[in-house]
């Protein structure tokens, strides 16, 4: 299945839009079925597949309601869009910036790889 928006930058902003609304069924529906979500560090791997990666993140959704994005900085590479992002609203957290780097592939991200891990 692809996205119908047209480019890596609109499809990751449409994500960052539904994150921040807290939309998770417009959300997933940014990401390929085959989606993995890594540690960039570590390559440790925080989510694969869709199922999981639903889950993980409706779970979030609920564990973290006032949880927000702020784009920083976009920087865009053919199919790669890395963001620099400020997220707030984690509890007992510090409000933090993040590296968070997406591959689009076919009109959805099928890869992510973030700095930081909540």
């Amino acid at each position: 299945m692809t996205n119908p928006l047209h480019t890596p930058a609109e499809i990751v902003q449409a994500q960052l839009d539904a994150y921040n609304a807290r939309d998770a069924a417009r959300f997933v529906a940014c990401y390929a079925n085959d989606v993995v979500v890594a540690e960039l560090s570590s390559g440790q791997i925080r989510y694969e597949g869709i199922d999981a990666f639903r889950e993980g993140y409706a779970a979030q959704f609920t564990r973290w309601p006032n949880q927000r994005v702020r784009l920083m900085q976009r920087q865009i590479a053919g199919d790669i869009v890395l963001d620099t992002e400020f997220v707030t609203g984690v509890p007992d957290r510090p409000d933090t910036h993040v590296v968070a780097i997406y591959r689009v592939r076919e009109g959805l991200i099928d890869r992510v790889w973030f700095s930081s891990r909540f």
